[in-house]
């Protein structure tokens, strides 16, 4: 009874209306600040290991910072690979900016830099990236650019922590900088940090919160506690699955049963921790029986598994998208020392292993499936590390074994790497056939917008796009049923007039979504306003005519 009591309570509409949207906010500001404060009270302790690493080392992660961004400037093209959904993230992060309300716009008002949310949607999905973006659009303004900020400088504090890591883990300033050079290696990392998806932000959270746990173990002071609450509970609502990263950190921090230190402070960050995630949970509750897009098909299930373990298994061993040679120098970092590192290792496979495993039983969880590649990078950092770790001990090997300098191994095995590592910038410079049509809608969109009269508004599928471009805009299903919606409301409402967007649902396969289009120029008198075609599928902007002319 007391279940179904909470349950009610829990799938009531006021839960994703009126709770969740700013209760979410809340605690998410609450833990971005402890963070904030941890590393202002504590940043030189924090990243002391770092400050404490030679000169040299200094310089060579420095000249690997200059290296990403001129592979980041230079070599991967900026651009939304995941449509629409980018777009949805940047409208929730506007939302938050504008309104502190973690909500995506059905019907909104975007002008004169002015933004006003009439008709609002709770999404499924967590809501820390979209706060994240929130922050930068606060300091520059809101702007598709400024999205993509926000992940490249996500990949740039991942550099530095995964060096900081590797210090920790493995206490080697060589495997430190080698983890940074193998991360920058891998394709699938720097073709994603030039997009606004989540998963660099979640890669670098997950970094940050386990960063956070070594240092709140060693010290056990104010800024370590505040810092480790802060980051974790902030990390874990990145993506669904960032909830994994408490396995290695659990480990770390539970690991040593003699440590009197254990126990310190432990109480007061689990009571922060529980109050600031109060709203996830309820948030994780609330979608619980939500399909995720596969049209109540199953989320999970053993075959799905054996589907997904044929391309996202050998994706580590085919050397196309992933350099093979990472996998086995990981691989061979578990047989050098095993006995001297034993932690480090069994920290990195609790990492690894559940962040790679849970998608090879999700529906949509195959590296094959769509631009679902992306889902590699939640593990790709354990991988680094792992990596770095076998990498420098082959170099060890090698100076025992023939009497070269260690100096001289690691910078001819280190040159050897990047020659290998040339023809992936194939990968790099790839922008992908699959989205082309989205990508096609969004710049037709953008232009569109600089065309279309002010304090107009457009009926469409991706309202969100519209809103973050700077132009008002509504679902177009509103205007199927709903005459006064658009004659008594839009009208009225925009004295600019009222256009529909033909875009790229209204050229699917999926009749649903093009019923939508064709009954929209059914109901409505309508002139055209602007048309094109690109890759043989037609996209326009109509003008809708006012009740008056309306087609009896």
């Amino acid at each position: 009874m007391v279940a179904n009591f909470f349950f009610k309570i829990i799938d009531s509409p006021k839960i994703t209306t009126e709770f969740l949207p700013t209760m979410s906010v809340l605690g998410l500001r609450s833990s971005f600040v402890l963070m904030l404060m941890g590393l202002g009270f504590g940043f030189k302790s924090f990243a002391s290991s770092f400050i404490a690493s030679a000169t040299s080392t200094k310089k060579h992660f420095a000249a690997l910072v200059v290296l990403s961004l001129v592979i980041l400037v230079f070599v991967v093209p900026r651009a939304h690979r995941l449509y629409y959904d980018e777009h949805i993230y940047e409208n929730i992060a506007q939302s938050i900016h504008s309104l502190d309300e973690a909500v995506m716009a059905n019907d909104g008002y975007s002008q004169y830099s002015e933004y006003k949310v009439f008709t609002k949607f709770y999404n499924k999905q967590p809501n820390a990236h979209p706060y994240f973006i929130s922050l930068f659009f606060g300091l520059f303004g809101v702007n598709d650019s400024v999205a993509f900020f926000a992940t490249n400088f996500a990949f740039f504090v991942s550099l530095f922590l995964i060096f900081i890591l590797g210090l920790k883990l493995f206490r080697s300033e060589h495997t430190a900088l080698v983890a940074c050079y193998i991360l920058i290696s891998m394709p699938m990392v720097m073709r994603w940090s030039n997009t606004v998806s989540a998963e660099i932000v979640a890669m670098m959270f997950g970094l940050l919160s386990v960063v956070a746990t070594f240092w709140f173990k060693e010290e056990r002071s104010w800024p370590s506690l505040f810092l480790f609450v802060g980051a974790v509970t902030f990390g874990i609502q990145v993506r669904p699955e960032s909830l994994l990263i408490l396995l290695p950190i659990a480990f770390i921090l539970f690991l040593d049963r003699n440590d009197s230190k254990k126990w310190e402070k432990f109480d007061s960050a689990l009571l922060f921790g529980i109050i600031l995630l109060i709203p996830h949970f309820i948030h994780l509750m609330v979608f619980r029986n939500n399909d995720w897009g596969n049209n109540g098909g199953d989320k999970f299930s053993l075959s799905i598994f054996l589907h997904n373990i044929k391309v996202n298994g050998p994706f580590y061993f085919v050397n196309y998208k992933f350099p093979a040679l990472v996998t086995v120098l990981a691989l061979g970092s578990y047989i050098a020392k095993p006995k001297e590192y034993w932690k480090s290792l069994v920290a990195l496979s609790l990492w690894f292993f559940p962040m790679w495993g849970i998608f090879l039983f999700f529906y949509a969880g195959s590296y094959e499936y769509g631009v679902d590649v992306r889902y590699s990078l939640i593990s790709a950092v354990p991988l680094a590390l792992l990596g770095a770790q076998g990498f420098v001990q082959l170099s060890g090997m090698i100076s025992d074994r023939f009497t070269f300098s260690s100096r001289t191994t690691f910078m001819v095995l280190g040159s050897a790497f990047l020659v290998y590592w040339l023809p992936f910038t194939y990968h790099l410079r790839l922008l992908g056939e699959e989205p082309r049509e989205a990508r096609f809608d969004a710049e037709y969109a953008r232009q569109m917008q600089s065309k279309l009269p002010e304090d107009s508004v457009v009926l469409t599928h991706n309202v969100g796009m519209w809103l973050v471009f700077g132009q008002s805009a509504a679902q177009g299903f509103s205007a199927l049923d709903n005459t006064d919606f658009v004659y008594k409301n839009l009208f009225v409402r925009h004295t600019g007039g009222v256009y529909f967007h033909w875009n790229f649902w209204c050229n699917t396969a999926d009749e649903s979504q093009k019923t939508i289009c064709t009954k929209i120029l059914d109901k409505y008198q309508h002139k055209l306003f602007h048309e094109t075609t690109m890759y043989r599928k037609r996209y326009a902007i109509y003008e809708l005519l006012p009740e008056s002319k309306m087609k009896k």
